[in-house]
């Protein structure tokens, strides 16, 4: 498993605001905000920056496999193909990693990711191989605004 820690001058005040107050289910509803956030992020194909196109060998890999069919190089010049090639995902090619992504309240902290080895190849990328970096692990301001709303709320005794 692999972190991405973010600090935020602004999340730091709140949390020191808390010193003493068992913040668990604030931290709950943040990481369940942040599911949604990063979900956000794949069908967005990256936030706030798109993230860099597939490759033509990609799409094409994608098109050929499980289909005997298709193996026949004339088949990727169809209109078929062409369909599947405009709407091709990034990072969505079987849905595994997206749908890996959880979080897990320990302590005063929540940590959200996933299990997964090749998922620090995406977020980061891999000169090495020619993988650029698509990051999904992604704070957007709302989410920060977001978090300062629910401890608010939290302080109030509304969450």
């Amino acid at each position: 498993m692999f972190k991405v820690i973010y600090k935020n001058e602004e999340m730091v005040r709140e949390a020191r605001r808390l010193k003493g107050l068992k913040p668990r289910t604030v931290l709950q509803a943040f990481g369940a905000w942040m599911l949604g956030s990063v979900a956000e992020n794949f069908r967005a194909q990256g936030r706030p920056e798109k993230w860099k196109a597939l490759k033509f060998e990609t799409l094409k890999a994608r098109f050929m496999r499980g289909n005997r069919r298709r193996k026949n190089k004339r088949w990727v010049r169809t209109p078929a193909a062409m369909r599947f090639f405009a709407g091709a995902k990034i990072l969505m090619d079987s849905g595994r990693l997206a749908n890996s992504i959880g979080f897990a309240v320990k302590g005063n902290q929540v940590e959200i990711g996933t299990n997964l080895i090749y998922a620090a190849t995406h977020q980061f990328g891999d000169k090495k191989r020619n993988i650029p970096a698509r990051p999904f692990l992604v704070f957007q301001d709302g989410d920060v605004e977001e978090f300062a709303g629910m401890i608010e709320d939290w302080m109030m005794g509304e969450v």
